[in-house]
């Protein structure tokens, strides 16, 4: 992804989207991740990571799930999930990553038209 076409992305619904400050590159660190949605709709992308177009497509699909399910049922059952199954056999990580080759309904550069 060029630095246009972040630009571009960064001042259009993709303004959810943002790199990691220090303080939460380090929480990010800490939980071995370089990408976190949260149910408010803000995505954490971690620095070294913050061009990866993969990245933040995977982060999309999350915000997807969020107003597809809500954000209260969507946390809740993420972290169900999370403390039954795991990372990876959670349900809302398995969608995302099916999926994560494309953009969301309504989520791609397209949108920006």
């Amino acid at each position: 992804m060029t630095s246009r076409s972040l630009a571009t992305m960064e001042s259009s619904i993709f303004a959810r989207f943002k790199t990691a400050n220090s303080i939460e590159t380090w929480i990010l660190n800490r939980l071995g991740m370089i990408g976190l949605t949260m149910p408010w709709g803000t995505v954490y992308l971690h620095p070294d990571h913050a061009t990866d177009e993969h990245l933040w497509r995977h982060e999309a699909w999350h915000l997807h799930q969020i107003v597809r399910d809500g954000p209260l049922t969507f946390s809740v059952r993420y972290l169900w999930h999370l403390a039954i199954s795991g990372y990876r056999a959670n349900p809302y990580e398995i969608e995302a990553y099916a999926n994560d080759h494309s953009w969301p309904p309504g989520y791609g550069p397209e949108q920006l038209i």
